[in-house]
């Protein structure tokens, strides 16, 4: 009889210690994705978690099938970076910013806003201050009593707030700060996707449709797609302003103590020097954050007993989001037109953003002239800038609108 009792006891335990492991790892969910919420409000794609090492140009090869990412995209919020084939190097910066934000000719980007030359001497070392600007809206959450959901969240001033005013129960809202973006049209990248797609035809045509079989018997269609980042999105920091849940919607604390007493009002001889009180009493903290919590820049801006907000900052910004468009591979590893990703994913209509793809027996002349001589692709681009303002070499082999200006490319250049 004991030891069913026991057994029984067992059982239970370990079932209540399940319930408890499924409740923590729902909540910590739940919060990741109320901050991917937040970021695809701005009809932006999240990235989580936070990443430097993601530019336009990034080619990613996608295999999972459209309802599995959609699925994806609502259980998380985010959609996974994973399988990279690729990192073109993008052209034609100059003529789309027109020479603003200090993007010239020669410019690389964004390296030349990450890693300036010269380095600067002092704090901030980079120069994404030059990059255009972007802005996002607020976030808010809430986190619970011994839950510990402040993991979920991808910056480190959340928990060293809760941690000052020792409570684990507190609602909190975070602005990300110095938020810059870059990209270029979807019409300008995509046939330099398609130049690279040319030159890579052998590896794309593996991943070619075929017909495959599901757990459940079913004959189904897959089809792989490459997903190009055409803009990104990034933060040099956020502020954080957390309240205890204590103080909040009239709740009184009956002979409840105070978490951060040196917030507290002293005397009136005291309250004197309040502001220069207040301010040593702030850089301290924020000191003895920065000492705790190495590798993160975390200052204070104002505290009280039931509050603090704070200032976080990246060493350098961090991609935040981004958007991109597909292209399916078809057979012989040939890209069909660009689909937008967002609203392919959400279900939404997709413009017709593309050229329509023509190729004619001029094409097959020029590509064989191109493969004859290393040299004559850039003799091509030469002769492209000087009669077709910014169209790429991909777009006008196979664009249908550029038929006219192959017939007069193979005639000027002397192309048999």
């Amino acid at each position: 009889m004991r030891n069913r009792i026991a057994a029984v006891l067992v059982a239970v335990l370990c079932l209540s210690c399940r319930s408890l492991d499924h409740r923590r790892e729902d909540q910590l969910a739940r919060v990741a994705k109320d901050w991917c919420l937040t970021i695809r409000a701005s009809q932006v794609l999240p990235v989580y978690p936070l990443t430097e090492d993601l530019q336009v140009g990034d080619v990613f090869l996608v295999s999972s099938p459209l309802e599995e990412e959609v699925k994806l995209l609502e259980r998380d919020g985010f959609l996974p970076l994973e399988n990279v084939i690729a990192r073109i190097q993008p052209t034609g910066w100059q003529q789309f910013y027109n020479g603003s934000y200090s993007v010239e000719e020669t410019s690389v980007l964004p390296r030349q806003w990450q890693f300036p030359a010269p380095p600067p001497a002092s704090a901030p070392l980079t120069a994404w201050s030059s990059a255009p600007g972007a802005a996002f809206p607020s976030y808010t959450f809430q986190v619970k009593q011994g839950v510990g959901a402040t993991l979920a969240i991808p910056i480190q001033s959340v928990p060293v707030g809760l941690s000052l005013l020792a409570t684990g129960d507190a609602y909190g809202t975070v602005n990300i700060s110095s938020a810059s973006t870059y990209g270029l049209p979807v019409i300008v990248m995509s046939p330099q996707v398609e130049e690279w797609a040319i030159e890579n035809r052998e590896f794309l045509q593996q991943f070619a449709p075929k017909r495959v079989t599901d757990n459940d018997g079913r004959v189904k269609d897959k089809q792989h797609y490459v997903r190009t980042v055409h803009r990104v999105y990034v933060a040099g920091g956020v502020n954080v302003s957390l309240i205890s849940n204590t103080s909040r919607g009239g709740r009184v604390d009956a002979g409840a103590s105070k978490p951060i007493a040196l917030f507290d009002a002293g005397s009136t001889t005291e309250a004197v020097n309040a502001a220069a009180n207040y301010a040593s009493m702030l850089s301290s903290l924020s000191q003895s954050v920065a000492s705790a919590t190495p590798g993160a820049s975390v200052t204070l801006a104002s505290a009280s007993s039931r509050g603090v907000a704070m200032n976080e900052t990246f060493p350098r910004p961090l991609v935040i989001g981004y958007l991109a468009f597909d292209r399916a591979i078809d057979e012989g590893g040939v890209l069909g037109p660009p689909l937008p990703t967002h609203a392919r994913v959400t279900g939404r209509s997709v413009p017709d953003v593309t050229t329509v793809y023509a190729p004619d027996p001029n094409t097959a002349k020029i590509r064989a002239w191109i493969d004859a001589d290393a040299g004559n692709r850039q003799k091509l681009r030469d002769w492209l800038q000087a009669n077709a303002d910014s169209a790429g070499v991909a777009e006008f082999l196979n664009g249908d609108s550029y038929r006219q200006l192959r017939a007069k490319a193979v005639i000027s250049l002397g192309i048999q």
